[in-house]
């Protein structure tokens, strides 16, 4: 009886520790520390707490699940093995062992598989820390199928979250089969971004093309792309665009070439800019556009619009009391020499408005000297104003201002030529603001103006050797002789949000000879609250004498769930523009949208411009395929990787005309 008692209490006890360990919870509420385990030992002299079986440990926002937990409580390094799973607030991965810190959250984990925002990974062995991850011998993808559509597999992999991952000697698989090998590829979370895949196409220009390209980073100040094109009538070309940041300062670098293998010439352009603030007043700014001839830029980047950008150093001042500015705008490119019309410097002076002491008024002034120089010919322009004006309010609502000034201009050529001119000028605005209606439904802003404007102008006579076109500062622009300006500007709010913008201006010429009304400018946009309507956008100037329209454009946006539809129209008789344009997006179901853009110039009475875009949606790609008949047919397909969320990727604006 005695043994068979003695056994009863030691099966009793065993029994009851077995239970214990199984159900056994430590909690250290002071460190917000929970240990669950299905056995439990804890070794005091070495502070050690060590958890065996389907072991769970949670700390703050730290979750952790293995076989095995080795926790050293001193300083809450900890020591996991088998079917190891860590998940925190922002992170989720897998491994087989883990070394890892739960203050610091920092560690090393042997062959992991995790996701980082929407990138999925594996690799040998990661590096973790809150701010980096990085992963040896490594693939990852965002496509979340098994196998995934496609992978980078890659030597090393580092990822920032939430701003870059740069895999380094990375090979690009499409399902099993490797596309292309870079040397780095880098993906920045925070811009607009996408791995270069080569693309295909055919144009009248350059026959069947293939481009492509890699991405290089040497570090955050160094990055750029290497360009290798390859087309048909033409052969290959190259180039190397690079942006850079210096202690000095930071810019961006392009370069292009070819040599043509059906005409044989050389064609290239080089593109360089720089900025650097040499402190919280002073600036300078570095523009060169050098290219090989006039049409470069239109057959090789036509989406630039051909426009070859002005080269020039600039050199800004400021400060409170006064900003000034010297200018060097040269013409880099020899076939452009005659033509353009140079700045050989130009040094411009401003001031800020200042109150006279002991009065209401207050003094305006500005002076600008520029040697303007056209193929052989040269021309200096001096010219300076001084303004005085009073600004005052009538009747507690009506804003005065009342204003007089004298301008001088002075020139002269490269044979000692001189002449002046002189445009006394005064100027008078009223302008009165009412702000009314239901502000729980409708409120309003009205603002009716009225300006005077009244100059004379005294000039020698003198002759310019060119015509300074832009540079002009003609006296009706500036200071116009005998004009009023009727104008009315209306915001309508619809429970706080804009339902429509709009203002008129109704000039009155007063001289004699033309007197009358010269001009009526009109701005509108109405986003009004009715399905399928967006927006409606008009902007006109209409000039009264000549009884026409001088610029005109206009847009109606119509938005249904699966199609977009925008028409517009532009005109400007300056530029010689009269076009009626086209363009909308028929999504054809979840996968595939149809979208095209017509012009059609009515001056010609022709189409000048035609293009259409079928787009596919084929999980984590995209592809595109595009067919331009006007101005010249040209054939594209493209496939693009959807590698992140839209919140931080966008489409470029030139895959579809929106």
């Amino acid at each position: 009886m005695k043994f068979t008692s003695l056994a009863w209490k030691r099966g009793m006890l065993l029994l009851f520790s077995v239970t214990v360990f199984l159900l056994f919870t430590l909690r250290l509420d002071a460190h917000q520390l929970v240990f669950k385990a299905e056995h439990l030992e804890w070794i005091k002299e070495d502070g050690l707490l060590i958890g065996q079986g389907k072991v769970v440990l949670e700390y703050k926002d730290v979750r952790l699940e293995a076989e095995r937990i080795k926790l050293d409580m001193k300083n809450f390094n900890l020591w996991a093995e088998g079917k190891v799973n860590l998940e925190t607030k922002t992170r989720k991965v897998r491994g087989e062992s883990l070394e890892y810190n739960l203050t610091s959250k920092e560690g090393k984990i042997l062959s992991p598989e995790g996701v980082e925002g929407a990138i999925f990974y594996r690799a040998d062995q990661a590096y973790l820390s809150p701010q980096l991850i990085k992963l040896s011998r490594a693939s990852f993808t965002t496509c979340e199928l098994t196998p995934p559509h496609y992978r980078i597999k890659a030597r090393s992999v580092r990822i920032v979250p939430e701003d870059e991952v740069i895999a380094k000697d990375a090979v690009l698989y499409i399902g099993r089969y490797p596309l292309f090998w870079a040397p780095i590829i880098v993906r920045y979370l925070r811009e607009e971004n996408r791995i270069m895949i080569p693309s295909a196409g055919y144009s009248d220009f350059a026959g069947w093309y293939a481009k492509t390209g890699y991405y290089f980073y040497t570090s955050p100040r160094l990055r750029g792309t290497v360009h290798l094109d390859w087309r048909q009538k033409k052969g290959w070309a190259g180039g190397i665009d690079s942006s850079y940041k210096i202690a000095a300062g930071e810019g961006e670098i392009k370069s292009y070439f070819i040599r043509e293998k059906d005409t044989g010439d050389e064609r290239w352009r080089l593109k360089l800019t720089y900025k650097r603030s040499f402190s919280e007043t002073t600036s300078l700014k570095l523009n060169l556009n050098r290219v090989s001839d006039e049409d470069f830029l239109e057959d090789y980047f036509p989406e630039e619009d051909g426009e070859i950008p002005p080269s020039f150093v600039s050199l800004d001042y400021r400060n409170g009391s006064y900003n000034a500015n010297f200018l060097l705008e040269a013409e880099v490119n020899p076939f452009n020499f005659e033509e353009s019309i140079q700045r050989l410097p130009q040094i411009t002076l401003t001031f800020p408005a200042q109150k006279i002491k002991g009065t209401g008024l207050y003094l305006g002034r500005g002076m600008e000297a520029a040697n303007f120089k056209k193929g052989k010919d040269e021309l200096i322009r001096t010219d300076g104003f001084l303004e005085i004006f009073y600004p005052f309010t009538a009747f507690s609502c009506l804003q005065v201002e009342p204003k007089a000034g004298y301008h001088l201009f002075y020139y002269k050529d490269r044979e000692g030529k001189d002449g002046c001119r002189r445009i006394p000028y005064q100027e008078l605005s009223t302008f009165l603001q009412v702000n009314g209606g239901d502000k729980e439904r409708y409120t309003y802003t009205l603002k009716p103006t009225l300006t005077y404007y009244h100059s004379t102008e005294e000039k020698d006579e003198f002759r310019l050797p060119f015509d300074l076109e832009d540079y002009e500062k003609k006296t009706e622009d500036i200071h116009p002789p005998n004009l009023i300006k009727l104008g009315v500007e209306n915001k309508l709010y619809y429970k706080e949000k804009s339902l429509l913008t709009a203002s008129l201006t109704l000039g009155y010429d007063l001289i004699e000879e033309r007197k009358g009304f010269s001009s009526l400018e009109g701005r509108f946009h109405l986003t009004p609250p009715v399905s399928l309507l967006s927006y409606i956008d008009l902007y006109f100037l209409y000039d009264y004498p000549e009884r026409r329209y001088t610029k005109l454009t206009g847009a109606l946006d119509l938005k249904g769930k699966s199609w977009h539809l925008n028409i517009g129209i532009k005109k400007d008789v300056d530029e010689d523009i009269d076009d009626f344009i086209l363009q909308g997006e028929l999504s054809l179901g979840k996968k595939w949208k149809l979208s095209g853009y017509r012009c059609y110039d009515m001056l010609k009475d022709e189409l000048s411009e035609e293009r259409y875009f079928l787009w596919r949606d084929l999980h984590c790609w995209a592809a595109q395929l595009s067919y331009q008949r006007k101005p010249e047919t040209e054939y594209s397909i493209k496939f693009y990787i959807k590698a992140f969320p839209e919140y931080w990727l966008k489409f470029y604006s030139e895959t579809l005309p929106f």
